[in-house]
């Protein structure tokens, strides 16, 4: 079992994160509809009614959100804090390190047994995340209209997608190999 003070100093962190993180959420979308709107007309062109509609588009947001508190609320494993959160970041990044590098923990356990977890069940990131990359970049090619239709974005967010799978694979990969030497565990 966990140091249970390591679950309530995690707990209290990601408690501090979603309360940072859920009004900037909420509001990035309405934020963005507004820019791109005003990026295309004056502010004085507005429809009376495009206020509650930017208003509605954080909705969604919302529900999303209030979906991530509930689920951890209740219990759902997906969304409770990482043990790693308990600890500085210097035990984090050593733990980390161990775990990439195959080595043994020594002290943390139950930590490095959770972040390893964590790695493995998110190796399907990695099998969406390329083929989403390779298949959006020939598009951003085959739309463009020559006025840089997107910007950089519009073909970075591709590159750093295909970029990024192989890394996301290897370390599950790498902490599979850890859970089966050091971690005493089968993944979930």
């Amino acid at each position: 079992m966990a140091d249970p003070d390591l679950a309530v100093v995690a707990r209290r962190r990601q408690k501090r994160f979603f309360v940072i993180a859920s009004p900037l959420f909420v509001l990035l979308v309405p934020a963005m509809a507004l820019v791109s709107f005003a990026s295309t007309r004056s502010m004085d062109d507005l429809p009376a009614g495009s206020w509650i509609i930017l208003a509605a588009s954080a909705v969604p947001a919302l529900l999303v959100v209030g979906a991530l508190l509930w689920a951890r609320r209740w219990g759902a494993r997906a969304v409770q804090p990482p043990l790693s959160w308990g600890l500085s970041w210097t035990e984090r990044w050593r733990i980390s390190k161990a775990i990439r590098t195959n080595q043994p923990v020594g002290e943390h356990l139950e930590v490095a047994r959770d972040m390893a977890h964590r790695s493995v069940s998110s190796r399907w990131v990695a099998y969406v995340l390329g083929p989403i990359g390779v298949t959006l970049l020939p598009l951003r090619f085959l739309i463009d209209d020559g006025e840089g239709a997107g910007g950089f974005p519009a073909y970075a967010a591709p590159v750093i997608a295909i970029a990024l799978a192989p890394n996301i694979w290897l370390e599950a990969k790498r902490a599979q190999r850890w859970l089966d030497e050091h971690g005493q565990g089968e993944t979930a």
